[in-house]
């Protein structure tokens, strides 16, 4: 029963409030005090596995991380605050590695370097991420200097031309947008390969589209206004 409320709350959305409501519609009458008390207690239960997991995780040489925001009552200000969960990642199926597919998701006030600094005091390795100030600011900190490599995500650049094509129709968008398909058609053939392997196709195959994809934005960028949509995608 608590592990069904705990999902219909944290993965469906239901609050406890309704989830009260819905039980006694059924006859059975919880207070919503008793279900937040039960999540506290579930919380409690499971922070050792979860603390495993983590540092499971963080024990692999590769590792995906994102922050979202997210809205947390603020007791006494009458209103919220914003606050991020960070999702920490791995999984190495595609080409059977040793990480299985995982997630956690840590919680923190903000979404600076120092909050995604004391999350990672024991990984070493590549860190999959967007382009976000902060894991490259920590990259380059005395600490973890050479103990930290950033894999930028091509995701993440992808979809603000998507964005602007959407929007402009922009005939330059639609050409970065079908470079970066090439680049994934590559990925898509060698998935499953060993290392090796993929870094062999990559060198000779995708090193060569990435780098004119390099220049066309470098000279399309000359030409165009700082104002444009599309210089902030370039960038």
């Amino acid at each position: 029963l608590v592990a069904w409320i705990t999902a219909a709350k944290f993965a469906w959305g239901s609050t406890l409030y309704r989830q009260a409501q819905i039980l006694g519609g059924h006859g059975l009458r919880v207070d919503r005090q008793t279900l937040a008390r039960w999540m506290k207690q579930a919380a409690w239960t499971v922070k050792g596995l979860y603390e495993l997991q983590l540092a499971t995780m963080h024990g692999y040489a590769r590792l995906f991380c994102d922050e979202t925001p997210v809205r947390m009552l603020d007791p006494g200000r009458g209103r919220t605050k914003l606050c991020q969960f960070w999702a920490h990642a791995t999984d190495d199926r595609s080409w059977k590695g040793p990480a299985p597919p995982a997630v956690a998701y840590v919680f923190a006030g903000g979404r600076g370097k120092k909050e995604i600094a004391a999350q990672l005091t024991g990984f070493e390795g590549v860190l999959h991420v967007d382009g976000y100030s902060a894991y490259t600011s920590l990259a380059g900190d005395k600490k973890t200097l050479g103990k930290i490599r950033l894999a930028f995500c091509l995701v993440h650049a992808r979809r603000h031309f998507v964005d602007v094509h959407k929007t402009t129709n922009s005939p330059f968008a639609k050409e970065v947008i079908e470079r970066i398909a090439a680049v994934y058609a590559i990925e898509k053939r060698i998935r499953g390969l060993d290392a090796d392997q993929r870094r062999a196709v990559r060198q000779a195959e995708t090193r060569p589209l990435m780098e004119a994809l390099k220049a066309r934005l470098e000279a399309t960028k000359d030409g165009i206004s700082r104002q444009s949509t599309l210089i902030g995608a370039i960038d």
